[in-house]
């Protein structure tokens, strides 16, 4: 909003204005841009959660592959040295039997083997399991990495969005504030032709006073003074028969 107000041109219109048509105007573009500001700190709040909790759920999963990693790994170990205690147990067994029983190494030396036969698939299926579980916990790490891929793309996305949002609204900036000048100037207009109206009334008025004083006979006060004359040979002073004192309007 500042940066419409302070526009130079917008601003000398708007300081032509009165008082309170200016603050009015003011007023009406403050509302504008709150409601703006509002819309978009909403939108950035949601999209911002909707990161942490992607973030959350990716940071549990990665945890339980680990610990589902550790726990393969243990059994693992702990399996082969099973299988070696196993191993070790029936080579001592075989070695004692053998040589009590002659006929027994006999037959052993012909098809001996290094482990019963009970024992071999234990440590086999156990080994097949392990392998097993290694695959499902990569094939869940992919998963996972996939999402994260997906929701970084989505993110970059929204970004963008983001951005095109912030260019359209600057252009709507640059758009209202034309308008907001259009608006301006016709007010400013209105004002200046009320103004020059005044003006004009003023001056008929004038003028109408001016030509009632011109139709109207102004009254003219004429004084006569009276004419004295002396008596033969006195000195004293009085009226002539003939003067009168008058006065004559006009």
């Amino acid at each position: 909003m500042e940066e419409i107000v302070n526009f130079p041109e917008l601003q000398g219109k708007l300081m032509k204005l009165p008082c309170k048509s200016r603050k009015n105007f003011i007023d009406i573009l403050h509302k504008v841009y709150e409601d703006e500001s509002r819309d978009m700190v909403n939108m950035l709040g949601k999209s911002r959660t909707e990161i942490q909790d992607m973030a959350e759920f990716i940071q549990k999963e990665q945890k339980a592959f680990k610990e589902t990693l550790q726990q393969l790994k243990n059994q693992r170990f702990s399996s082969e040295r099973d299988t070696e205690s196993r191993m070790s147990t029936v080579s001592c067994t075989d070695g004692v039997v053998n040589s009590g029983r002659k006929k027994q190494k006999n037959r052993n030396a012909s098809g001996s083997r290094p482990v019963s036969a009970r024992s071999l698939p234990t440590a086999m299926n156990t080994h097949v399991t392990i392998e097993e579980e290694k695959e499902t916990v990569f094939r869940n790490l992919d998963t996972a990495g996939a999402k994260l891929d997906e929701e970084r793309r989505r993110q970059a996305a929204r970004l963008e969005e983001l951005k095109e949002l912030k260019r359209q609204k600057q252009t709507d900036n640059a758009s209202k504030a034309r308008e907001l000048m259009s608006e301006v100037d016709n007010l400013t207009k209105m004002l200046d032709k009320s103004k020059v109206q005044q003006q004009e009334k003023v001056m008929e008025k004038v003028q109408e006073r001016k030509k009632k004083k011109e139709n109207t006979p102004e009254i003219q006060t004429i004084h006569v003074a009276p004419a004295y004359s002396g008596g033969d040979g006195g000195g004293g002073t009085g009226l002539s028969s003939n003067t009168w004192n008058t006065e004559m309007h006009i």
